[in-house]
């Protein structure tokens, strides 16, 4: 039986005396829900979230795979919606229980048929988070160009008639900017604060459920780290400061140490006795053993750079400093920007084409390359989903000889701007240059959307496989909204010819 079938999908709830905000956003809803059936995008992302399921012999009883991909459809719907309107995962599984609207979009309906009555739990905070995911990311990357590359065709209106033509291409706009970590400004013995604190958050949990061993309250090693951090912070301000600062560091080591020391010992408890003697699951103990290891590998790391940087004055290389405790791939990101000098995070790149569709992107693990040697993986990655590039415009960074010479040979329009003033102005004399340059302004506002509306300023997830996930969550999503705005705008255009002609 066919899940999937459109033709039999029931129309999205009316609302009485509805605004026309609100029938607008439907109409939004009903034009993405049928993008992600004519694209193949939803069928793609079932297969891609299935794929280890469908090979298990033991699921294959009566109607399980009808079940699966309804499920998981729902899974991927909920991960859509939540993202197009730029809601937490507690928020949006509050305002989803009660809304019609969203519970149509999701279908609810469908999924109930199939497989019972929901309980709270499908739309928990927790879940929430899970559903994230089920798609591997590099299957959400190819999916999402995929899409690109099938709404670029020229049978593309045939296949979804709220199209008046192909959505082009060929034209691509590229830029870079930082993706923020969710990490607090890495001073450097404020690290050791954090360490205390994730610690003893950690033991308190193990004394909790039972596992007990000698130590004074751990709360008060909390109030005692947080007193001498804000001692550090009012000594830098005294007459001997520097020599103030270094006291008050070795006092914070020696408090440091000493978590330290107490939470190897719960550690060693909890991994021998957490099944004899605790109620919590094997999950749950091997969450709280990777948590302690985590912070106690790296806490004397932390703690040689600061001795290093604070008592000896020694300068340390980027690339061996610790800036989080939490996050393992960040950088310093050296942007020479007003308000963002240096920022700390991963390099995201994306190019658009002319209608806003992101339609190629990349979120660099290690330090990002230059500029410029992002052009050629661009166009190949394009090249490789089926898209055809007639020209690439750029900023200044993205200059290069090698660049010149690549686009020269792939029959490429090469719009990057040079860097040379002189050849600057020559160029720019060109009006197409012009204009793709004129437009390129669009980019950076393209950049703010996706980062503020469908990222919520940042990444909300922990380590880099989560945060490229959430980052193609975010990119897909976003194209489902350009693409559902340009339907939009053309049903109205055609609307208003119809009315032109029969007034006529």
């Amino acid at each position: 039986m066919d899940t999937m079938n459109r033709y039999l999908r029931p129309r999205a709830p009316e609302i009485h005396n509805a605004t026309a905000d609100h029938r607008a956003f439907t109409r939004l809803l009903e034009v993405i829900d049928d993008l992600l059936q004519t694209t193949g995008a939803e069928k793609e992302l079932v297969d891609a979230a299935t794929e280890k399921a469908r090979g298990k012999t033991r699921f294959k009883r009566s109607g399980w795979l009808d079940r699966l991909i309804v499920l998981t459809g729902f899974q991927i719907r909920c991960t859509i919606l939540r993202k197009l309107l730029g809601r937490n995962y507690r928020k949006f599984s509050i305002i989803v229980t009660g809304n019609a609207l969203f519970q149509w979009f999701l279908r609810i309906g469908q999924l109930e048929a199939f497989c019972g009555n929901l309980d709270g739990k499908h739309l928990s905070k927790s879940s929430l988070e899970r559903y994230d995911k089920i798609v591997p990311a590099e299957k959400l990357e190819a999916i999402i160009r995929a899409i690109c590359a099938k709404v670029s065709k020229d049978d593309w209106p045939l296949i979804n008639p709220a199209f008046r033509g192909p959505i082009e291409v060929r034209d691509i706009f590229a830029d870079c900017t930082v993706l923020e970590a969710n990490i607090h400004f890495p001073v450097d013995w404020l690290l050791l604060r954090d360490a205390v604190r994730s610690l003893v958050s950690a033991i308190t949990v193990i004394r909790q459920h039972g596992l007990r061993h000698r130590i004074k309250n751990p709360k008060n090693f909390r109030a005692e780290i947080n007193g001498l951090c804000m001692k550090m912070t009012a000594v830098g301000r005294k007459k001997e400061g520097k020599k103030l600062k270094k006291k008050v560091l070795r006092e914070m080591i020696a408090v440091a140490n000493c978590v330290s020391k107490h939470a190897t010992r719960y550690r060693d408890i909890l991994q021998r006795d957490w099944q004899a003697r605790t109620d919590l699951s094997e999950a749950e103990a091997n969450q709280i053993l990777g948590k302690l290891d985590a912070i106690t590998d790296k806490l004397p790391i932390a703690i040689k750079q600061a001795k290093d940087r604070i008592i000896t004055g020694k300068a340390i290389p980027n690339s061996e400093k610790i800036l989080s405790l939490y996050e393992n791939d960040v950088h310093i990101v050296f942007r020479g920007k007003a308000g963002a000098d240096v920022e700390f995070g991963n390099t995201l790149y994306i190019a658009e084409n002319r209608s806003g569709m992101i339609v190629d992107y990349k979120l660099f693990k290690d330090s990002a390359p230059a500029d410029c040697d992002m052009v050629r993986d661009c166009v190949s990655r394009m090249k490789a989903a089926g898209m055809k590039t007639e020209s690439i415009t750029t900023d200044r960074g993205f200059s290069s000889a090698g660049n010149a010479q690549f686009l020269e040979a792939e029959h490429i329009a090469n719009h990057i701007l040079p860097k040379s003033p002189a050849k600057m102005r020559e160029t720019m004399e060109d009006p197409k240059m012009r204009s793709d340059q004129k437009r390129r302004a669009q980019t950076e506002g393209r950049i703010g959307i996706l980062k503020n509306c469908f990222l919520d300023s940042g990444v909300s997830a922990k380590g880099f496989e989560h945060q490229i996930l959430e980052v193609g969550w975010s990119i897909l999503t976003h194209n489902l909204w350009v693409l559902a705005r340009v339907a939009i705008a053309d049903e109205k255009e055609s609307s208003s010819l119809e009315d032109l002609e029969n007034t006529a």
